[in-house]
C-alpha cells in the first residue's frame, strides 16, 4: 500500500507511485481535451473562429479539419504522457535537430 502524500511507498523511489499517478491524470485531461476538439469541432468554430490559413490550404471546411486534426494531435499527446513516452519523442526529435550536446 503506498502512502504517496506521506513520503513513503513501499521501499521504492520517494513519490514515484505520487507522480505516476499525476501523469497519468494529466494525460487523460489532455486526451479529453483533445476527444472534445474533435467531436464538438462546430462549438470550437463558434468560440475561436475560422482559420484563413486553414480554409486556404484546405478549401471549404478547413477550418474545420485543421480543428480536427489538432484534436488529433492532442490526443496522441495525452495518449504518449499517459505511457511515459512524451519526454522520449521530444527529447529524441529535439536532439535529432539540433545534434544534442556533445562532450569534450
Amino acid at each position: 500500500m503506498s502512502f504517496c502524500f506521506l513520503g513513503y511507498n513501499g521501499g521504492k523511489e520517494p513519490f514515484d507511485d505520487c507522480f505516476m499517478i499525476i501523469r497519468i491524470l494529466i494525460g487523460i485531461g489532455v486526451s479529453l481535451a483533445g476527444l472534445l476538439m474533435v467531436w464538438k469541432t462546430q462549438i470550437m468554430l463558434d468560440s475561436v473562429g475560422p482559420i484563413e490559413w486553414a480554409e486556404k490550404m484546405f478549401g471549404g471546411g478547413g477550418s474545420r479539419l485543421f480543428y480536427k486534426l489538432l484534436g488529433t494531435l492532442i490526443i496522441l499527446i495525452g495518449f504518449m504522457v499517459i505511457t511515459d513516452l512524451f519526454n522520449t519523442v521530444v527529447g529524441g526529435a529535439v536532439t535529432s535537430v539540433f545534434g544534442g550536446a556533445k562532450q569534450y
